[in-house]
């Protein structure tokens, strides 16, 4: 059975995120795309992070990588990862791409994109592509490379693994590709996997066996794991924490059974009304109106004002703000709890 963060022991954390900002660059301007976000994650826990597209989920995510898109650049905070024999490596003081940062990429950290199709090589098999990735990092030979990206299919639920190994991208189903980014994720045993919605465009069947197998991965190997997903229902089925985000920024975190139970920010609660599970049987579907601002528009004030159910007038209008302790581990950014 999988621990809550209230019943496990005490660990280290694998990654360590610290009031990290990222901007862009627009001519003369930096504009802010995260700002202030600290985390951390230990090994064997799941982070949850949840939020509307634009609110800076996958930005944060490639930033533990050093992969932040060409015209960004951390502007603040630090992102410390801790290695297996307990030295620290500073990410946002690393090369973009220098030797350390690509000894980290794909073994001791990797990721499961979101878009497999865009992910993979369209020219090289499956089975090339896992074994390039081994070859990277470890002393395999080629064969045994082979056997070890076979046995990597055979991991994730690939019916005739050494079939797939020698096909292309295009000639296995969405459901199969996602399973084959997995297993190239899993090659070199990371200590911490990120899954960058990696059900996108997967029909509820195939979302639901992706979910189990990356649940049952991660408590077999014991792995740290961060979760992304616009979906705050499917987020919950898997992680020990959830992190809602909007517009770059904090706006809630807590043991996913708090945040379900007893959602402290409003935009938290418009994401769990607009569940079937929180809809009485007959009534429509509740939904947020709006979208997340431009970054070159931000609202003054809470973010959220604009949009909010709950807006309580020139303080939410003028006023950033402040995280407030909820319970112990659970904490929310809103004017409702000043």
């Amino acid at each position: 059975m999988r621990l809550t963060p209230m019943e496990r022991p005490k660990m280290d954390s694998l990654i360590s995120v610290k009031d990290l900002s990222i901007g862009f660059h627009l001519r003369d301007l930096m504009l802010p795309a995260v700002e202030g976000l600290s985390f951390d994650v230990a090994a064997g826990e799941t982070l949850g992070i949840v939020g509307e597209s634009g609110s800076g989920k996958s930005l944060s995510a490639r930033a533990i990588l050093g992969l932040v898109p060409s015209g960004g650049k951390v502007t603040g905070g630090s992102i410390t990862y801790q290695r297996a024999e307990k030295s620290e490596v500073e990410i946002t003081k690393l090369p973009k791409n220098g030797k350390e940062i690509r000894s980290l990429r794909g073994a001791d950290i990797a990721m499961v994109f979101q878009e497999p199709m865009a992910s993979l090589s369209p020219v090289h098999t499956i089975g090339s592509q896992i074994i390039t990735t081994l070859r990277q990092h470890t002393c395999l030979s080629k064969k045994a490379a082979l056997d070890r990206a076979i046995e990597l299919l055979n991991q994730v639920g690939m019916s005739s693994p050494a079939e797939i190994a020698e096909q292309y991208a295009h000639q296995i189903s969405g459901g199969m590709r996602q399973r084959a980014m997995i297993a190239m994720a899993l090659s070199c045993d990371p200590r911490l996997l990120i899954c960058d919605e990696p059900t996108t465009a997967l029909d509820a069947t195939t979302e639901a066996q992706i979910v189990e197998l990356l649940a049952k991965l991660q408590g077999d190997l014991n792995m740290g794991m961060i979760f992304i997903s616009h979906n705050i229902g499917l987020v919950s089925e898997i992680a020990d924490r959830v992190m809602v985000m909007y517009l770059g920024q904090e706006v809630e975190t807590g043991p996913a059974k708090d945040v379900l139970r007893m959602p402290g920010h409003p935009y938290t609660r418009a994401l769990l009304n607009a569940l079937p599970a929180f809809t009485e049987p007959g009534q429509a579907l509740a939904t947020l109106q709006g979208a997340v601002p431009d970054p070159t528009s931000r609202p003054s004030g809470c973010a959220f004002h604009p949009r909010c159910p709950e807006f309580a007038g020139s303080q939410c209008k003028n006023k950033r703000p402040s995280l407030h302790q909820l319970a112990e581990r659970h904490r929310a950014k809103c004017h409702l709890h000043d």
